[in-house]
């Protein structure tokens, strides 16, 4: 579609018959949009019709012949407004365009220029531009969001990579459009039995950025997607760059969004978020809050750097995501970068994970290289990660290098692991935290806290590590602050071929692994430590006494607990393998051993004898542990590489 501008004076030499013919089509199309009352001349050779549909391009508002209606001006974008389902075009005055469509009709709309909200050129957005004062009422609220609760975007959009520059919204409550709520560039996108895709925008703020009360994302507030399961509701390669800034639900690409509670799916794939997000509760670089009711939610291959600086509910990826019933949660190769800080729940990915009810959250290669910062539940990737009630939780092949701070479950990884409730199984493998991690209580190099609270439940970790340093007060562990298992018939809690190497300091409880262990499981499900190593330096800092203070666990106790291949430096001050231990059996008579470095570095396979008094590395497997030669602890493989660390905290990485 040909779109000449105010100012453009288009001038041909054509065949008669050609110049009466086009004349003929402008004169039967004298209300289209496209015609600007200041052109003098508008000629041309010939009718030319790129596509084949029968209709010039000068006339065809789907010129490429995709489905899709070509939007080439803020002035068409604002249209966009007036027929949501993306079926024709229709102007302000409500001159309706459908040419070009075909017989199956248009589905959406896509950009095919670079579009800019500095509309005068003067790198400022003022009253001067076209529409920093859209509604005319002298209040210089900024663009108005396309789609509401009532009318929401129901099409396709597709930016084909083109910027939409200088985007400036500030419509907080007593808004009389909006009253702050569903605040971006689009205001509510998708609906029930209906399925929405925005794809390829680039989206990028002015220095103001959006602002609203509820709902704010720059790219759309909220997303609705209800018993859509087989067509998707998806936002895919998709660019935000700027601020968002409200109350609660606040989102670098969305704000609010609703999957279900019927059979509702969506998509969140190949986005990529560089944001300052801030605000109160509900923050997150896609979205704020998720809610998957009976639904599926996606969300793979996608980047976000962000500073956010908010109280509760905030995550580089999601503030919270919430499953209550029968709903799936698929979390594949995400990347989050940047400065996170608030209060409760607070993650480098996600604050707080919860998946209920017959439920599944499959988490891999999340990974995070963010600062967090928070007060409880804090953790690398994800503050609180819960289970309720039937439900399987399996994160895999993910990392967190950067610094966590916070006061109550603090970790490396995760802040807090939690199976609620009856037959719910968690498992945490091949996955790891480097960064360094200070609390007041119950921190962990890798899980703050991880509980076992009903029957038939399960927690496992393994394959993991942490190298950072843990600082606290009360329950610190190299790998986990505190275990607690409720339900003398919960399943086993197991810990296995794990290792950790920072140094780890408190009063009280204080672990080169395991802070404190207290486990009522017995008979037939007994708790399992198998097969890990510490040569983490433990400190007292309070001077307590060692009561509660070891080089593998400060304090362990349980009700029955089984224990092998378990080994810990000598080369501390401290040489205890568990501080405190009411269990049986006793760990230092059977499965906990310790022994200097230089012994733990000797052997080049399992099952050596030759290193030391003691058997080291009994039954340990070769398909999971890299010997190395006689100066190298054991690596761990991890996805077909060797994570092994030495003696001196140095974190090697070998193919």
């Amino acid at each position: 579609m040909i779109l000449p501008s105010d100012n453009i004076k288009v001038i041909s030499i054509g065949l008669l018959s050609s110049a009466l013919l086009l004349s003929s089509a402008l004169s039967s199309a004298s209300a289209s949009p496209y015609q600007s009352n200041n052109i003098n001349t508008y000629v041309t050779t010939s009718l030319l019709d790129d596509d084949n549909d029968g209709i010039s391009n000068e006339l065809d508002i789907d010129d490429d012949n995709d489905g899709l209606i070509e939007i080439s001006t803020l002035e068409e974008l604002d249209w966009v407004r007036n027929n949501l389902s993306g079926t024709s075009l229709i102007t302000h005055d409500g001159t309706e365009f459908t040419e070009g469509c075909g017989t199956a009709a248009c589905f959406g709309y896509e950009l095919i220029n670079e579009l800019n909200f500095d509309t005068n050129g003067d790198n400022l957005i003022t009253e001067e531009d076209a529409y920093t004062d859209y509604d005319k009422d002298g209040q210089n609220n900024g663009w108005l969001p396309i789609g509401s609760e009532n009318n929401p975007f129901v099409a396709t959009f597709d930016g084909n990579r083109f910027k939409i520059k200088n985007l400036y919204i500030n419509r907080q409550a007593g808004d009389p459009e909006t009253n702050g709520h569903n605040i971006g560039l689009f205001g509510v996108i998708g609906d029930r039995d209906t399925s929405v895709s925005i794809q390829n925008m680039d989206v990028r703020t002015d220095r103001e950025g959006v602002f609203g009360q509820t709902n704010v994302g720059i790219l759309a507030g909220k997303l609705i997607s209800i018993n859509n399961k087989s067509m998707p509701s998806s936002l895919l390669k998709n660019r935000v760059i700027g601020t968002a800034e409200g109350v609660d639900y606040i989102g670098g690409l969305i704000g609010y969004t609703q999957i279900g509670f019927f059979d509702g799916s969506a998509v969140f794939e190949g986005n990529k978020v560089h944001a300052n997000l801030y605000g109160r509760d509900y923050i997150g670089g896609l979205s704020g809050y998720a809610n998957v009711d009976e639904s599926t939610l996606s969300v793979s291959n996608n980047f976000a750097r962000c500073i956010i600086w908010a109280d509760d509910y905030l995550g580089g990826l999601f503030g919270k995501v919430h499953s209550p019933f029968l709903s799936s949660q698929e979390f594949n190769n995400n990347i989050t970068s940047g400065f996170i800080h608030g209060g409760h729940y607070v993650g480098g990915a996600v604050g707080e994970m919860i998946d209920s009810f017959d439920g599944k959250i499959s988490i891999s290669e999340l990974h995070s290289s963010a600062r967090v910062f928070g007060e409880d539940y804090t953790g690398g990737l994800i503050g609180a990660l819960t289970g309720d009630f039937i439900s399987n939780i399996e994160m895999g092949l993910s990392t967190a290098i950067g610094t966590v701070e916070g006061q109550r479950f603090t970790g490396g990884l995760v802040g807090k692991v939690e199976a609620g409730s009856d037959d719910t199984e968690i498992n945490l493998n091949e996955s790891y935290a480097t960064g360094d991690v200070t609390g007041m209580e119950t921190t962990g190099g890798l899980v703050g806290g991880a509980y076992s609270n009903f029957v038939q439940s399960e927690i496992i970790i393994e394959k993991s590590f942490s190298t950072g340093n843990v600082n606290s007060i009360d329950n610190v562990g190299g790998l986990v602050g505190e275990v607690n298992i409720k339900f003398d018939d919960s399943r086993p809690t197991i810990i296995q071929n794990t290792f950790s190497s920072g140094t780890v300091s408190g009063s009280s409880n204080v672990g080169g692994l395991i802070g404190i262990y207290d486990s009522f499981s017995e008979g037939f499900n007994p708790s399992n430590i198998h097969h890990n190593f510490t040569v983490s330096k433990v400190m007292n800092t309070e001077n307590a006494g060692q009561n509660s203070i070891g080089q593998v666990a400060g304090a362990i106790n349980a009700l029955e607990i089984t224990f092998s291949g378990n080994y810990y430096s000598l080369d501390h001050s401290i040489t205890t393998g568990v501080g405190n231990t009411n269990s049986a059996p006793d760990p230092e008579n059977a499965g906990v051993y310790g022994v200097i470095s230089t012994e733990l570095t000797c052997p080049e396979a399992p099952n050596n004898n030759s290193c030391s008094e003691q058997t080291l590395y009994s039954n340990w497997s070769t398909a999971i542990w890299d010997f190395g030669n006689s100066t190298q602890l054991p690596g761990l493989i991890i996805n077909g590489k060797t994570f092994r660390v030495s003696t001196e905290n140095n974190l090697e990485i070998a193919e």
